[in-house]
């Protein structure tokens, strides 16, 4: 699973954590589990460890919180692609499901003026709550709140146009952030320059090097 970063807030402390690192914080702050992806039948679904370890990072206003959330998918689900294949599921005979949990009882909260990095093995989740945080993805269980708006990037190249240059992807992201044309001509220099794109602003997205 690749490597994915979510900005909610400004950069002023550094934190990285891992489920089960701990961070002091000044307040107290629900307990934190994460469980090793499983397998399970609908017989054992609720199972899942307690509260191992309090999570607490940043000292300021709370940004971001999960209380207890868990996640699963179910594996092998197939779709009917063809009115054969709808017969042969009613026909045949029903298969006890399989699920996927990728997160079981997580719990943390993040202050303001706190960055975090998430690291794991594959399938460990990563992808799985950074999908929660930008709510492309509801959670099975458990409650979680987001204050602010929170501009993810989920996949190398994800949300650039091929077909445009530099300086036009970054008129089109800065538009769908409610930000005016003048605004980004007083920017782009800098923002150039942290790309280090230099003269190759101008050139489509699509010859760009991938790294």
């Amino acid at each position: 699973m690749s490597d994915q970063t979510t900005t909610a807030f400004p950069e002023e402390r550094h934190a990285h954590a891992t489920a089960g690192d701990a961070a002091n914080g000044p307040w107290p702050m629900p307990a934190v589990t994460q469980r090793k992806p499983t397998t399970s039948h609908p017989e054992n679904e609720q199972s899942a460890e307690q509260a191992e370890q309090p999570m607490q990072l940043g000292s300021g206003r709370p940004l971001i919180h999960f209380d207890r959330v868990s996640k699963k998918f179910e594996l092998n689900r197939q779709q009917s692609r063809s009115y054969l294949d709808l017969l042969a599921k009613i026909f045949r005979r029903p298969r006890s499901r399989e699920y996927f949990w990728p997160l079981r009882e997580v719990s943390f909260t993040i202050g303001q003026g706190v960055t975090v990095g998430i690291i794991g093995e594959n399938g460990s989740g990563k992808s799985t709550l950074l999908k929660l945080v930008s709510r492309i993805l509801e959670p099975t269980s458990g409650t979680l709140a987001i204050e602010g708006r929170v501009s993810a990037l989920l996949e190398l190249g994800a949300g650039f146009h091929p077909e445009l240059t530099g300086r036009e992807n970054i008129y089109l992201h800065a538009s769908l952030l409610g930000l005016q044309r003048s605004q980004v001509n007083q920017v782009l220099d800098l923002i150039t320059k942290f790309a280090d794109l230099g003269p190759f602003i101008d050139t489509p997205v699509k010859h760009y090097s991938s790294g």
